[in-house]
């Protein structure tokens, strides 16, 4: 069967690490479609008893087993934090989150992990807060299985990474935003509306730094040596955006096996952006 071609834009077309073919399409449903190498339609998956399937993102493991993102609303008291604009939230305040759905190769659910009951609705950046009935809690925009049971997570609205064990839910650890668990070395800046959190073959955590958060700097591929022992996160490679702008939104990194990155760097703050992706 050849896959289903619509008049409309898909978004996050790509090769996972199964050598399938992946996009996420909003008709007839919000779908991802999975095809061969010839572009033939193989498999198509969407949330299993959640009504959005989020078009973010989507990973494979050694196993075949599949992560999905879905999106789910729910009603909680956000009266004790406050909005960019230094006004309370409401007490029935309507979070959006992610629903983080693994299945397994028959497609079958094996867990369900929702992001606003591990990560805390008062860890949402405030800079993306504006309405206090309604927030967009943590808008995760990536996930990445490790070889260790994890899930790693990058939650643009809280400039956090996460990293959880899939088979007990337990977060391991949380890189960046309100509730950074790591010093930092050899980068003063640290990252802000990331994308794109990847593990290298080496064990590093590298990323597309937007850099938005006020003082704004430049966009950045960033790279850290993780240790998680003693809880530290060291800078060792990073690389700036040649014109100096920084990225409103979207972007990605991606770091080649012979070393070298690729990176798209998505919405250039400049009237002219000339500098779509750069290889380096």
């Amino acid at each position: 069967e050849t896959a289903p071609f619509y008049n409309y834009t898909v978004t996050d077309f790509k090769v996972l690490s199964n050598g399938q073919l992946a996009y996420w399409t909003p008709l007839p449903n919000k779908v991802y479609h999975l095809l061969n190498q010839d572009f033939e339609l193989v498999d198509s998956v969407q949330c299993e008893g959640i009504q959005v399937l989020d078009e973010h993102d989507i990973a494979v493991d050694k196993q075949g087993n599949m992560m999905i993102m879905c999106d789910s609303v729910v009603f909680r008291d956000a009266s004790n934090i406050k909005t960019r604009d230094s006004i309370p939230g409401s007490t029935n305040c309507s979070i959006l989150y992610q629903v983080f759905q693994e299945l397994d190769s028959n497609r079958n659910v094996i867990h369900n992990w929702h992001s606003v009951d591990e990560l805390g609705v008062e860890n949402t950046d405030i800079a993306h807060w504006g309405d206090p009935s309604s927030m967009d809690h943590t808008h995760a925009n990536s996930v990445f299985l490790d070889d260790l049971g994890g899930n790693i997570i990058s939650n643009r609205n809280m400039c956090e990474i996460t990293r959880y064990d899939r088979a007990t839910g337990q977060v391991k650890w949380r890189f960046g935003g309100k509730a950074n668990q790591f010093t930092v070395l050899n980068d003063s800046t640290l990252f802000s509306y990331q994308h794109d959190a990847d593990i290298a073959p080496n064990g590093n955590l590298y990323l597309f730094d937007n850099s938005v958060i006020d003082p704004p700097t430049v966009a950045r591929y960033l790279e850290y040596e993780l240790d998680t022992i003693n809880m530290t996160a060291t800078l060792v490679r990073e690389i700036r955006h040649p014109g100096g702008f920084l990225s409103k939104f979207m972007g990605n990194a991606i770091l080649m096996d012979n070393g070298h990155v690729i990176v798209g760097w998505g919405g250039l703050d400049t009237p002219d952006p000339q500098t779509e992706v750069t290889e380096f």
